[in-house]
């Protein structure tokens, strides 16, 4: 596969996992699952989220070439899906940004707080919607279908529950708490499977006279396999977890990081399946 992408894979999955820590977060406060001085105690660890989507914004950079020409990106904002992208990326970092630094500096303004709590997570819906837009483009049908939007909304879901267990752990919460979280995380990751094993069969069946998406990829089927593996192992050492209902840390950060590699290979052999229509 091409690191040429690899800064594309790690914009996408940064800002898909944040979105979904402040989706999922942000509907436990608001359900009041959490409150008080550990809403408060939360809300400041969300130093970290921000510093991911931060850290992947400045990544994406490099696919430009140059990461000065970042700012170019912007001139079709509002008729091209990249500019818009690119916008509302900016927008739902400083918005996640100000939400961080009132919970840090300004405790007290519980109300103000909550209003860019709401704002970020409609920037991240809006983010996620922009991302599926930019990548289903009509002449490269290995991205122009379902599997696109709902590759993201898993990635987006199962980073999201993995990050919300790391930053809620030594705080007080209400019990469904950690049974909301799992429910949401074992789903997402039943479905990544699913998706998985579905979009696999699909590109199968694209081809032209010239080659095929999986034939693009050198040694698809090992990527394959071993991102199923490392998802069923993730899916087994979650379930020990949740059984014992003993949520280490450390147990956590191994399913998080076994998590970013399949992702990262499912990510990159994405972007690895591109195929013009022209070439059908």
């Amino acid at each position: 596969m091409n690191t040429h992408d690899l800064p594309l894979v790690i914009f996408t999955l940064s800002q898909q996992f944040a979105i979904g820590t402040f989706l999922l977060i942000g509907l436990l406060f608001l359900k009041q699952y959490v409150t008080g001085i550990d809403e408060l105690k939360i809300s400041r660890r969300f130093f970290w989220i921000v510093a991911v989507m931060v850290i992947g914004l400045l990544a994406s950079t490099f696919h430009l070439g140059q990461p000065f020409r970042a700012t170019n990106a912007l001139h079709r904002l509002g008729s091209a899906w990249l500019s818009n992208e690119v916008f509302i990326t900016g927008l739902l970092i400083a918005s996640g940004g100000i939400f961080y630094l009132l919970a840090q500096y300004k405790p007290h303004l519980l109300s103000q707080r909550r209003i860019f709590l709401i704002i970020t997570m409609l920037l991240g819906l809006g983010l996620l919607i922009a991302m599926s837009k930019l990548y289903m483009i009509e002449t490269v049908p290995s991205w122009n279908n379902n599997y696109t939007p709902l590759s993201f909304i898993a990635s987006t879901l199962l980073g999201g529950v993995l990050l919300c267990h790391l930053i809620i752990n030594n705080t007080q919460y209400n019990a469904y708490t950690r049974t909301v979280l799992n429910g949401i995380g074992i789903l997402a990751l039943v479905f990544t499977l699913v998706i998985t094993l579905l979009q696999s069969t699909y590109l199968a069946g694209i081809s032209s006279s010239i080659t095929t998406p999986i034939d693009q990829i050198n040694g698809y089927y090992t990527y394959l396999y071993l991102r199923v593996f490392l998802a069923l192992l993730a899916f087994i050492i979650w379930t020990v977890m949740i059984l014992k209902n003993k949520y280490h840390q450390y147990s956590i950060l191994i399913i998080l990081i076994m998590i970013i590699i399949a992702e990262g290979l499912g990510r990159s052999m994405f972007y690895a399946s591109h195929m013009t229509v022209g070439l059908l």
